[in-house]
C-alpha cells in the first residue's frame, strides 16, 4: 500500500505481451495501480483474466492502471475497482490504446474520471467490449466529482468507440 505503481505482475511494463495471464486476489497501491501491471506502454495484452480487487489513489484499473499506445483483445476483468481519479474497471488511464472484445465486470468507485471499462479514454479505438458492473460517484473521496459514465468516464482526443455497451447501474453517493 501506497507504492506507486502497483501491479501483481509488475509495477511498470515496456514493450511487453502479454498472453493468458490471470491474477486473483488483493492489489493495493497509491498511483498507477493495476492487478495486472500498474503502468503499461507499448505492450499488449491478450486472453489475460483479472479476478482481483484493486484499490489506489489515482490511475487505478481492473487490469492496468495506467496504459499509453497498448493492445487488449478478449481481457476480462472481474473484481471490485476504486480509486479517487481516473479510475476503470478494465483501465484507469488510457492514451491511444487499443480495445477489442473486452469486458469489465467488477463495481467501480472514484470521485471523477470513472468508467465501467476505461476511467480516462485519450485516442485509440475501443471495439466490441462492455462494461456490465456498477459505477458509483462517491463524495467520501474527495475530488471533483464529475466525469462519471458507465462505460468511459471522460472519452476525448478523437478516441473511437463502436460496438460497445454498458448495463451498469450508475449512481452518486453523498453528493449534494
Amino acid at each position: 500500500s501506497g507504492i506507486f505503481r502497483m501491479g501483481a505482475v509488475a509495477q511498470r511494463a515496456k514493450s511487453c505481451t502479454f498472453t493468458r495471464c490471470q491474477v486473483s486476489g488483493i492489489v493495493k497501491g497509491a498511483n498507477s495501480t493495476g492487478a495486472l501491471v500498474g503502468d503499461a506502454e507499448d505492450c499488449s495484452f491478450t486472453s489475460c483474466q483479472v479476478g482481483a480487487s484493486v484499490s489506489g489513489e489515482g490511475l487505478v484499473g481492473g487490469l492496468v492502471g495506467w496504459a499509453e499506445n497498448c493492445d487488449f483483445m478478449n481481457a476480462v476483468a472481474d473484481g471490485p475497482v476504486s480509486g479517487k481519479g481516473q479510475v476503470g474497471g478494465l483501465v484507469g488511464y488510457s492514451k491511444n490504446c487499443n480495445y477489442s472484445n473486452c469486458i469489465a465486470k467488477g463495481a467501480v468507485t472514484g470521485s471523477h474520471s470513472v468508467g465501467g471499462i476505461i476511467g480516462d479514454l485519450r485516442g485509440g479505438n475501443v471495439s466490441q467490449c462492455s462494461a456490465t458492473g456498477a459505477v458509483v460517484c462517491d463524495a467520501a473521496l474527495g475530488g471533483t466529482l464529475d466525469d462519471i459514465g458507465g462505460f468511459a468516464g471522460q472519452i476525448i482526443e478523437n478516441a473511437t468507440v463502436e460496438k460497445c455497451s454498458a448495463k451498469g447501474i450508475v449512481s452518486a453517493a453523498g453528493a449534494t
